[in-house]
């Protein structure tokens, strides 16, 4: 003999923890929607020095940064696993890109203290930032809410 169905009212929604909601709408639009609009004004720009190529590469990467934070709103496991290895593709280049102009800065023993200390605190935003992606939208708390 079968069991019936449950009544709605008996089906429990696992709630969207704070830290998918934080996450997916920051790297939403920071690394989503932003980049997109920072590919179609470098793509645009030929005075800005940047090549096509590198702008449709931003627009490619943003745009499946932005469809990607949607789905793991939603509760994608897919989506949420997409979004961890773009933002690490995303922030890994980002971080690799400021080690080298740190380097370069070091080396040719360049006095802008200013430069420096850029270079230094986005490197380490952009640590930061990838290691809060990791734990909150993989962590202990937000494991059921995936599917």
């Amino acid at each position: 003999m079968s069991t019936p169905a449950p009544v709605a009212s008996q089906v429990r929604a696992v709630r969207r923890p704070v830290g998918v909601w934080g996450m997916t709408v920051i790297d939403g639009l920071f690394a989503g929607v932003f980049l997109v609009a920072a590919a179609f004004k470098a793509g645009l720009h030929d005075e800005l020095g940047y090549p096509l190529g590198q702008a449709i590469l931003w627009g490619v990467a943003g745009l499946g940064i932005a469809i990607t934070a949607q789905l793991a709103w939603y509760g994608s496991r897919l989506g949420r696993n997409l979004l961890l290895v773009l933002m690490t593709l995303y922030l890994g280049f980002g971080l690799f890109q400021n080690l080298q102009y740190l380097l370069w800065a070091l080396r040719e023993q360049l006095d802008n203290t200013d430069f420096i200390s850029g270079q230094i605190w986005s490197a380490v935003r952009s640590l930061a930032w990838l290691a809060a992606n990791f734990w909150f939208l993989s962590g202990r708390r937000t494991r059921g809410f995936f599917s």
